[in-house]
């Protein structure tokens, strides 16, 4: 006889020997991967009763992966029943187990038995024995992922696991591998006040959130900027209020007026906080940054030299408007110093930056290079020579204009000293 993957459900009661969940008595049979549910009772008190959660008997049989998940109960004062088998008489089990939380008191094999066989029977945790009948009897896991939920001040959390539909056991792990109890999948509740989901509440002055509690958390002050809800024409007065940038708090409304016609508007010039009149040098892949005390919000774009240039050519952020330059763009750029003119809706700044000339770029630098590479090369040496040769000497004596020039002088001295002495004997 051979049984495989099957399993029993009902509860087995009786008044007489050899009860099991699966089998009464096996002799000589084979039962793999198989599993019985259902809770086993004897009331035999007067004999043996032989009584075990999965065989009350088994005698030279051959049990595999199989699995005793219900409660046995027997009624004998001196021979209790085993969790497992409850009588062995030289037979063999591998791979198996029953359930040790609901049977703390019991052995696999019950406590009077024949010739002992070969057991490997496991005493087992409810979790790990339902995990053990995924595998042998069902044919794995059917998992499902529960993703992980943050604890909050009042209710607890947990962390991403996966969960057996089968067996309801807990994992670690989308595979199955790493089997947890649900113990070990829950955070504890948080110590400090969390902010629920109600947003921001305000009064004039604050703003704030609650907590799940009831308690006010994360309270400030209101931080304000205008906001145009209606612009103001030569014909009709506009709008505008205060808004909080963290809540959105908003004060009444304030009127605007009428725009005189031929008016020009009032321009606000910002002030520059870092970076100006900053310097770059070409093709150093740096860039130039410039802080502005300006609303970001406001920002319309740059002019160099007064012409407006792309967005691409820079970056732009918030606190309050810090404007960087990219090197792909400055690369661009002569060497020299260049007007910048940053733009918002209701004003400007401006400053000037300098372009300096690589070191390669540089003609002095380039010179010495030159004059250096002569030094070392033969070739360029005799040029230089050469050159040098034929370029006029100031100190140079044997040149015949020299002498020439110093004959002439000296005849103008001679006649002049004759002339001299001669009208001084007349």
């Amino acid at each position: 006889m051979e049984i495989e993957h099957c399993a029993s459900y009902g509860n087995v009661e009786a008044n007489n020997w050899n009860t099991g969940g699966f089998v009464g008595y096996l002799e000589k049979g084979k039962i793999r991967n198989s599993v019985s549910y259902g809770n086993v009772k004897s009331t035999v008190a007067g004999w043996e009763p032989k009584t075990g959660g999965f065989s009350g008997t088994n005698t030279k049989g051959n049990i595999q992966n199989c699995n005793a998940a219900g409660t046995v109960t027997g009624s004998h004062p001196t021979i209790a029943p085993g969790g497992f088998i409850g009588y062995d008489n030289n037979g063999t089990t591998a791979g198996c187990a029953f359930d040790k939380k609901k049977n703390p008191s019991l052995n696999a094999v019950g406590a009077d038995s024949g010739t002992p066989g070969s057991n490997q029977i496991k005493a087992a945790d409810t979790t790990s024995l339902l995990s053990n009948i995924c595998g042998s009897y069902l044919g794995g896991h059917t998992l499902s992922k529960v993703d992980r939920k943050e604890a909050t001040h009042l209710t607890e959390g947990n962390i991403q696991y996966w969960v057996c539909a089968n067996c309801g056991g807990y994992f670690s792990d989308a595979s199955g591998a790493n089997m947890i109890t649900s113990l070990d999948v829950v955070i504890a509740k948080s110590a400090e006040h969390t902010a629920d989901r109600t947003g921001w509440h305000s009064d004039a002055d604050n703003h704030w959130n609650t907590c799940e509690c009831g308690e006010k958390i994360n309270q400030s002050g209101h931080s304000f900027t205008w906001v145009i809800d209606k612009e103001a024409t030569s014909t009709e007065k506009g709008s505008k209020h205060e808004q909080c940038t963290v809540c959105n708090y908003a004060k009444t409304a304030v009127e605007i007026p009428p725009v005189k016609a031929g008016a020009e508007e009032t321009k606000t010039s910002y002030k520059i906080i870092e970076g100006t009149e900053s310097s770059y040098v070409l093709q150093s892949g740096n860039s130039l940054t410039i802080r502005v005390d300006a609303e970001f919000s406001k920002f319309a774009g740059i002019k160099v030299d007064g012409v407006q240039i792309g967005k691409d050519n820079y970056d732009v952020k918030s606190g309050s408007t810090i404007v960087t330059l990219k090197s792909s763009y400055l690369n661009t750029l002569t060497a020299g110093t260049h007007n910048l003119e940053m733009l918002w809706t209701d004003g400007s700044a401006s400053t000037t930056f300098t372009i300096q000339a690589s070191v390669n770029q540089n003609p002095d630098n380039k010179n010495q290079e030159t004059a250096t590479a002569s030094n070392t090369h033969p070739a360029a040496q005799n040029n230089t020579k050469q050159t040098t040769d034929k370029s006029p000497k100031t100190g140079d004596y044997n040149n015949p204009l020299v002498w020439a020039a110093w004959l002439i002088v000296s005849e103008i001295i001679i006649a002049g000293t004759v002339y001299y002495r001669k009208k001084k004997h007349l």
